[in-house]
């Protein structure tokens, strides 16, 4: 089950986002929800928590605040979130973590890095994206942060920002100037690229034919440029490399 700790309060969720997906029994079969975590005095007491262990995915308002015994909100008490986030998901390496506040601004997030761990993100944006992220998992069983960090076409977003810093590398060079191999520039990104972008050829095998046919810089912009545009356009590459 994935496990959405918000304490909604004034009933945030509908009232600010027009949300009702959350609480309508939508996702009941994946979504638990949980608007209050009693506090414990305790900083290395844990007990309370480990039901937590159990989550594929654990989803968290960062400023949520522990109750005391009366069921009353603690203020400026973020024990629960810190233990949650330091023991029971360890950064997300135990057990998939997003952190969400309304007061957050760019979203901090490394896929490659750190692919279960989420950071920052906006709660506008957390709930916009979250039936996206939702259905995904409700259909794959599978946890994938970057549909709440870019939104479901993450993919089209992550090509767009590798191909800017493949680019810059050209930046000064005219469009009949032959493409140099040394030319693209981080190669690392331009292997990134093909390969995400889901060509029918490999990195090794467009710079083998860029050796043995050079290309203009002209063309070189050509492909990369329409590989995003058919992303932007149809949500996939139509695009083969030529």
């Amino acid at each position: 089950m994935i496990y959405l700790i918000d304490d909604n309060q004034a009933d945030q969720r509908k009232a600010n986002y027009s949300i009702s997906f959350v609480d309508d029994g939508t996702f009941s079969d994946i979504l638990i929800t949980i608007d209050k975590i009693p506090s414990d005095g305790d900083k290395s007491q844990l007990d309370h928590l480990l039901f937590l262990n159990e989550a594929k995915c654990i989803l968290m308002h960062s400023t949520t605040e522990g109750v005391d015994e009366n069921n009353e909100f603690i203020k400026g008490d973020n024990s629960n979130v810190i233990k949650i986030k330091e023991s029971i998901s360890v950064f997300g390496e135990q057990i998939p973590l997003v952190l969400f506040s309304n007061g957050m601004g760019n979203v901090v997030f490394d896929y490659k890095k750190s692919p279960y761990f989420l950071q920052e993100i906006k709660k506008n944006d957390f709930y916009v994206r979250l039936y996206d992220f939702l259905e995904h998992f409700n259909s794959t069983g599978a946890v994938e942060l970057r549909i709440l960090a870019y939104g479901k076409n993450f993919i089209q977003y992550e090509l767009e920002k590798m191909s800017e810093n493949i680019l810059i590398g050209i930046a000064g060079k005219g469009e009949d100037d032959i493409l140099k191999i040394t030319d693209i520039a981080p190669l690392s990104d331009f292997r990134d690229f093909i390969s995400t972008a889901n060509l029918d050829v490999t990195t090794d095998q467009i710079i083998e034919r860029i050796e043995d046919n050079p290309i203009t810089v002209g063309k070189f912009r050509y492909n990369i440029n329409s590989i995003n545009e058919s992303y932007t356009k149809h949500g996939k590459n139509l695009h083969n490399w030529i």
